[in-house]
């Protein structure tokens, strides 16, 4: 038996040697433009792009800003500081690339809980279906500590987010594997492109993940017992069938959560006064005519300057 359990131990000790030493030469092999590691850890996400941008803009002050903005693509290429900026109010815009209420939650708690009295939570009915794979992914490799990093492995305890802080802690110069040409300031990048036609929804129906839901209402505590003034926020989308059945569905889900916590929903998915294809870049997304429009908007909406003004 002594045998066993010493072989045993030999075994597990070679297999983490050769793991330390693989995660580390693949975390430092410049292959074309990217760590070797991309190649070969399943989910891992490239460094730098608009998660790294928007941190170092962060962390290279300590501005308290009138508004900070959370959330997915729809949040970093939907809030523009600078129009904000023109309205007398500081922006500072944290979203990140399919950014889940977990992401969230740790970039409030790591950098943002002393950074802004109020909060604009953007809403956008996908991400309440996804698993928050790519989002977490990302920003373990791109949040400055490995403290924050660590945070977010433990809101996904999982072998790929496990690989992924081995290779941010392997990494001695990750170089930027992703720069976003469309980055401007404060997080926020601005999406090119003309919407020439809407097809219709794939899929017009709802499919809740409720651990994303269970997520989001954590941060809402948290935000709440912290004293925070969250506003929750959906920008205009493109009509097309099937879109009305399937934001109707999440509605359903959403609705009541909404009153139970007294939150401000400001949903303008459906709206339409001056929004056609010129104002989207793509199905999802506002181009920057459709963010001046959609911000100038929100600025002019009672419901929103109750709680920022």
């Amino acid at each position: 038996m002594k045998l066993i359990i010493r072989n045993s131990l030999k075994v597990v000790l070679a297999a983490a040697v050769v793991y330390v030493a693989v995660i580390f030469i693949f975390s430092n092999v410049i292959f074309i433009d990217r760590r070797m590691a991309l190649f070969f850890i399943p989910n891992l996400q490239r460094n730098g792009g608009q998660e790294l941008q928007m941190m170092h803009d962060l962390t290279s002050n300590h501005v308290k800003y009138n508004v900070v903005v959370l959330g997915s693509s729809h949040a970093y290429r939907g809030y523009d500081p600078r129009i904000f900026e023109r309205e007398g109010l500081s922006l500072f815009n944290a979203g990140t690339s399919a950014q889940n209420a977990k992401g969230s939650l740790v970039l409030y708690n790591e950098y943002l809980k002393d950074r802004g009295d109020v909060f604009i939570l953007d809403v956008y009915d996908p991400v309440f279906e996804l698993e928050g794979t790519e989002s977490n992914m990302r920003l373990i490799q791109n949040v400055p500590t490995n403290e924050a990093a660590l945070a977010l492995v433990q809101q996904e305890w999982e072998m790929y987010t496990l690989n992924a802080l081995a290779v941010r802690l392997a990494s001695l110069h990750p170089p930027d594997e992703s720069p976003n040409a469309d980055y401007v300031k404060n997080g926020f990048c601005e999406k090119k492109g003309i919407l020439f036609a809407v097809d219709p929804l794939n899929d017009s129906v709802f499919d809740a993940n409720e651990e994303m839901f269970v997520a989001f209402e954590t941060m809402i505590k948290q935000m709440q017992v912290d004293g925070k003034r969250v506003v929750l926020c959906s920008h205009p989308l493109p009509a097309s069938a099937g879109l009305h059945s399937y934001h109707d569905k999440f509605l359903e889900r959403f609705t009541p959560f909404i009153q139970r916590y007294g939150l401000t929903y400001i949903d303008l998915t459906y709206y339409t006064e001056g929004f056609g294809l010129n104002e989207f870049a793509d199905f999802s997304h506002l181009n920057q005519q459709g963010v001046e429009l959609y911000n100038r908007l929100l600025l002019n909406t009672p419901s929103f300057n109750e709680n920022v003004k």
